[in-house]
C-alpha cells in the first residue's frame, strides 16, 4: 500500500525516453552523495570530476535495456512517505505488474495519449504479452 502522484511503466523501448528522463541523476546528485558516503567510516574515495561522471554514467546507463527484452521497468513518480504510507521499492524491474486504485477522480494514461478512468477498486494487470511484441524491420543501403 503507497501513495503518490503516479506510476510510470515501460519497455525496452520507452526505457530510452521519458522513463529514462523522469528517472535519470545528475552529477550534482551523485556527488553529494559520494561525499556523504565518504564521511562514514573514513572512506578511502578519491573525488573527482572523472569518478562522479563515471558512477552518473553507470547509474543511468542502468536505466536503459534492450526493447527485445520481455521485461518491464517501473518507476513511483513523487512517492509519499509518512506515518501511514512507505515506499520502500520505488524503481524496478518486473514480468508483471499490478495496481488497484485507491483514488476518487482518477485516470490511467496509456503511452502519452489514450486515458482510461481508473478509479478505487478499479485493477490493472500490466505485462508483456510475446504476441503482441514490437516487429522491427531494418531496410539495407
Amino acid at each position: 500500500k503507497q501513495k503518490s502522484s503516479g506510476l510510470n511503466i515501460c519497455t525496452g523501448t520507452g526505457s530510452k525516453a521519458w522513463s529514462f528522463n523522469i528517472n535519470k541523476i545528475a552529477n550534482q546528485a551523485v556527488e553529494e552523495i559520494l561525499k556523504i558516503a565518504k564521511s562514514y567510516d573514513n572512506l578511502k574515495l578519491q573525488l573527482n570530476k572523472e569518478l562522479i561522471q563515471k558512477v552518473t554514467n553507470g547509474y543511468n546507463e542502468s536505466l536503459l535495456y534492450s526493447p527485445e527484452e520481455p521485461r518491464l521497468f517501473f518507476s513511483i513518480r513523487e512517492p509519499i512517505s509518512n506515518r501511514v504510507f512507505s515506499s520502500s521499492r520505488q524503481r524496478g524491474f518486473a514480468s508483471k505488474v499490478c495496481i488497484r486504485s485507491r483514488c476518487w477522480d482518477a485516470c490511467m494514461v496509456v503511452d502519452g495519449g489514450t486515458s482510461f478512468e481508473f478509479n478505487d477498486g478499479a485493477i490493472a494487470s500490466i505485462l508483456i504479452n510475446t504476441e503482441d511484441a514490437l516487429r522491427t524491420v531494418l531496410l539495407e543501403d
